[in-house]
Formats: structure tokens, C-alpha cells, sequence
């Protein structure tokens, strides 16, 4: 009996050095089973190497690095910071027991007596439950999370063939958080899978947003047909991204391309011009009126030739000029005839 207790003294004391390993692993899955892949815990810039064990040969590897949104990076910073708090709790707790089964399996060695033994085991199951619990907590987390993490595609794994993975940082600027996958081939045409999650910071330069916009004109008067040019004023004016939308409420009224703005037809509409994904805009309500051609003026020479009709007496019209130059010729002829009769009839010898 006493040489039995001794074994289970010295395996009750290798589990004691052994459990406390454990610890929560949030940031890289546990998919290979086996060990056969390992990724750094860190990365400098955007570059990592992926290690594989020497005891796999011939194998093809592939890595796929997977965006991880802010939505999602905020949900499993909150597990671990949640988590870890609570983890701490269970940890104080199986380390203050960790102690009192130390002082107890010192006991037993010094009396090596049955109620000494009896004193150690029954703390140790304590000590054992309580770290059970601890790591029940970290298994939790740890699903919580790989259920919050992106996985992979099939169709975009990039082969490497010396274990080297990239994150291509020139499309972003700031920092953001990506899960590098893993994928090993091996020769038999098993399938083992691993994954880890980096933060890097991206090269782009950083966006400079439109702030506002203002048009040179809030209003504007147009006769059909007509053609005017709305020019807007960005600020900042080192905005990154300069690109401007433009839109009509009523384009059977007023149409606009690039800021210039046609009259169609008679009415009212409202230009408006867009930046910044629809968040920022400026509006100019323009007014279209009806053009006049010269088919419309009938009226106006009815008008005139009524005004001439109601002329007062007395003024001839331009006709009448002609029969007075007549009666005046005619009256001037016959003095002349009978002038010319008298004169005749004298004798001037």
C-alpha cells in the first residue's frame, strides 16, 4: 500500500507541474492536431514564415491571409478582455489551492502516515476541479472566438514553397487585423489545417475626406434650351478623393453632367452634387422658363393694324397721297389750257 501511494504521490505531483501549462490561446486556432504546422507569434512588417515539423516530407503548402472586419475584432477583443478577467478569478483561485496541496504532499513526506496521505489527495481533487474549471473557461473562449473568426476561401490559397507568407498592405492605411490560414498537403493526401491572427499597418497614404461642398450658384433662372456650368468648391482642398456626383430630381426639367446643367422644359428642379460615399452634398434649385419664338406673335400685329383702323380723321393714309398729286395736276392742266386759249386770240401786232 505504501509503495502504491508513492507511485500515485509522484504522478499526482508530475500533473501538478504539467497542468498550469494551459493557457488561452485566442489568437491562433487549434486545427492541427498533430503539431506538424507553426506559425510565428508575431510578424514584423507584413511578412511571417510558416514552420512545418521536420517529421513531415513531401507536402505542398498554401497560406491565405483573411480580413478580419473591426465589427468582428471588437467582438473577440471584448471576449478576451471579458474572458481573461474572469479567467484570473479561476486562476487566483486553483493557485492559492496549488499552494495548500504543496504544504500538504510536504506533510505526507515528512510522516509518510495514511490521514497525512488522505489530507493531500482530498485537497489535491479540490486543487484539480478548480483548475479543471479554469481550463473548461478557456475552451470556452477559445470556441467563442474561432466561431467569431473568417475563414478561408478555397479558391484564393497561395502556394509557398519556402514556408514564407506576405499581407499586401498597399491598399490600406492605419492598422488592421488579418487571419493568416494554413493549408498542408502531405504526401498521403491528408489535409491539416491552421490558422493565426496578425495585426499590421497598412503603407497606403491616408484618405483626406471631402468635408464640404459649395456651388457658385444656389439658384438658378433658364430659358429652355439654355446651357449654364454649376463649379463647386471642395474643402479640404487636398481631399484624396475629389470625385463629385451629380443628379437631378427632374431630369424632364433640368439635366447635369460634370456640373453643367441643361434646360429641358418648363418647371422646377433641384441639382445636387455628391462626395464622400453620399455623406457630404451641396444643391442648387434651378428655374426653367418657356422660350417665346416668333410663331407666337400673331396678336401683337392684329394689334397693330387695329391701332391704325382707329387713327383720328384728318391724318391721311399712306394711299391717299395719290389722288391729291392727281386733282392738283388735273386742276393745273386746265388753267393751263384756257390760258394758253386767251393768249392766242390777242393780237400783239
Amino acid at each position: 500500500m505504501k509503495r502504491t501511494k508513492e507511485v500515485l504521490l509522484i504522478l499526482l505531483v508530475a500533473l501538478i507541474s504539467i497542468l498550469p501549462m494551459a493557457k488561452v490561446n485566442a489568437y491562433t486556432g487549434e486545427l492541427d492536431s498533430e503539431g506538424e504546422i507553426s506559425l510565428p507569434m508575431f510578424i514584423w512588417g507584413n511578412e511571417g514564415t510558416i514552420t512545418i515539423s521536420s517529421s513531415v516530407t513531401n507536402y505542398t503548402l498554401y497560406y491565405q491571409p483573411v480580413e478580419v472586419t473591426s465589427e468582428i475584432e471588437n467582438q473577440i477583443d471584448t471576449l478576451k478582455k471579458d474572458g481573461e478577467a474572469e479567467l484570473e478569478k479561476l486562476k487566483e483561485k486553483y493557485k492559492a489551492l496549488e499552494q495548500e496541496v504543496e504544504a500538504l504532499q510536504t506533510a505526507y513526506n515528512e510522516s509518510k502516515t495514511d490521514e497525512a496521505y488522505e489530507k493531500y489527495k482530498a485537497k489535491y481533487d479540490e486543487y484539480k476541479a478548480a483548475f479543471n474549471e479554469h481550463n473548461d473557461k478557456v475552451n470556452e473562449i477559445n470556441t467563442k472566438i474561432k466561431e467569431l473568426t473568417p475563414s478561408y476561401n478555397d479558391s484564393n490559397w497561395i502556394k509557398t514553397d519556402d514556408g514564407k507568407f506576405s499581407i499586401d498592405v498597399s491598399q490600406f492605411s492605419g492598422d488592421k487585423t488579418y487571419v493568416i490560414w494554413v493549408k498542408l498537403v502531405k504526401a498521403d493526401g491528408t489535409i491539416a489545417y491552421d490558422e493565426g491572427m496578425y495585426t499590421t499597418t497598412g503603407s497606403k497614404a491616408e484618405e483626406i475626406n471631402i468635408e464640404s461642398i459649395s456651388l457658385n450658384k444656389t439658384t438658378l433662372s433658364l430659358l429652355e434650351g439654355e446651357i449654364s456650368t454649376l463649379t463647386p468648391t471642395i474643402t479640404p482642398s487636398d481631399a484624396t478623393n475629389t470625385t463629385i456626383t451629380w443628379t437631378s430630381d427632374n431630369e424632364a426639367v433640368a439635366t447635369v453632367k460634370d456640373g453643367k446643367v441643361t434646360a429641358i422644359a418648363e418647371g422646377t428642379a433641384k441639382i445636387t452634387a455628391t462626395a464622400n460615399e453620399g455623406k457630404v452634398t451641396a444643391t442648387c434649385e434651378v428655374t426653367v422658363t418657356k422660350k417665346v419664338t416668333s410663331q407666337e406673335t400673331p396678336k401683337q400685329e392684329e394689334s397693330s393694324a387695329e391701332q391704325k383702323e382707329e387713327k383720328p380723321d384728318g391724318i391721311p393714309e399712306a394711299g391717299s397721297n395719290s389722288i391729291v398729286y392727281i386733282s392738283i395736276i388735273t386742276t393745273l392742266a386746265i388753267i393751263g389750257i384756257v390760258t394758253y386759249k386767251k393768249v392766242k386770240n390777242l393780237d400783239f401786232k
